[in-house]
């Protein structure tokens, strides 16, 4: 009734833990495919195929660590914050140079 998972259904690799913790880690859907993503201490969001593992980008989305991200609920576009002061929009459907969707939000 009450059984505790004990084996890895997929480990995904590539990105860097090993100054903060605590790094969101959050499900993306666009149509049938499934994504995973997180933050890294390199500033960096991470973006990995679910079934196959492979990463499949990796962009600078803060000056120091990524810690949290939200997806939209139904646009493509994903929502990053860490230690700078900024708050960031990205458009995931954009081409590899990737660009804020908006302006920056600043945090007061």
């Amino acid at each position: 009734p009450n059984e505790i998972c004990t084996e890895t259904m997929m480990t995904y690799h590539g990105r860097r833990n090993e100054d903060t913790f605590l790094k969101q880690v959050k499900f993306l859907y666009a149509g049938a495919e499934e994504y995973i993503a997180t933050g890294g201490d390199c500033g960096c969001l991470y973006i990995w195929h679910k079934k196959s593992g492979r990463l499949l980008r990796r962009m600078q989305a803060d000056a120091y660590t990524v810690n949290a991200l939200a997806p939209h609920p139904f646009l493509p576009l994903i929502a990053t914050s860490g230690i700078d002061s900024d708050v960031k929009v990205w458009d995931s459907t954009a081409e590899q140079e990737e660009r804020p969707y908006q302006d920056k939000v600043k945090v007061p």
